[in-house]
């Protein structure tokens, strides 16, 4: 390409670096990161992001730290996708206070405004069952402005069903509609199991039937996806069609 003169854009970079990095040849792609700078062609925030993914997975996230101090050191701005990728490499290697700690300094710098880096660490944080860490964060969130999603409530209520609280997932799920947010299947799917597991059919077929108003998935799916939960789920499921 470039004996014929053309040099490659970021474009041609980040295609070779992402293919490189998704054969797991991170070091082979640090090396095409040369050629870049060598070609005086600057390398943007998704150059970096797929970097720091590699090499979270292949070196851990303390050397991805570094890479994006690199980034930082460029003048680039991280997007959503990148605290995504920082988030989730921390959570992996369970670094979840190290994950929280992060989120809030760079929330006070104005720097997170989405959603999504804070659910993949309150799915983690609940997932270990460290509710006080999970409310703490929710409460940080509210304070920089980051509304809840249907992602946060499904993991809310996921979580809370997971550990037998049933009564505190349906005052999430009520408190969600409060704030205009319509629940989703996979708000209801996990309510509706744990109701069914503890036997309360009627309870069941009521929120099937406030699934189905709400938009949530066609009844034909609802028993395919309740079969694998119980018995009960897949017989009043088969009733309300």
């Amino acid at each position: 390409m470039k004996k014929r003169g053309f040099l490659p854009d970021v474009v041609t970079y980040n295609i070779l670096i992402g293919s490189l990095c998704g054969r797991g040849k991170l070091y082979l792609a640090l090396r095409v990161m040369d050629h870049l700078l060598k070609d005086n062609c600057r390398p943007n925030v998704i150059t970096y992001t797929i970097l720091i993914k590699a090499t979270i997975i292949e070196g851990g996230i303390d050397k991805a730290m570094k890479l994006l101090d690199e980034m930082l050191s460029r003048g680039l701005r991280p997007d959503v996708s990148t605290y995504n990728v920082v988030v989730k490499g921390m959570c992996k290697e369970g670094l979840l206070d190290r994950a929280f700690e992060y989120l809030s300094s760079i929330s006070c710098k104005g720097c997170v405004a989405d959603v999504s880096p804070y659910n993949i660490l309150l799915k983690n944080l609940l997932k270990e069952g460290k509710w006080e860490a999970g409310e703490s964060l929710m409460s940080d969130m509210l304070d920089k402005g980051c509304d809840p999603s249907c992602v946060t409530y499904s993991i809310l209520i996921c979580s809370l069903c997971r550990d037998g609280k049933i009564v505190e997932a349906e005052n999430v799920l009520k408190g969600m509609k409060k704030r205009g947010l319509a629940p989703n299947a996979y708000c209801y799917n996990p309510l509706i199991s744990a109701i069914c597991k503890e036997g309360k059919v009627n309870l069941a077929i009521e929120y099937l039937n406030n699934m189905i108003s709400d938009g949530g998935l066609p009844k034909a799916s609802r028993c395919e996806l309740t079969d694998a939960d119980t018995g009960i789920a897949m017989s009043f499921a088969s009733n309300a069609i």
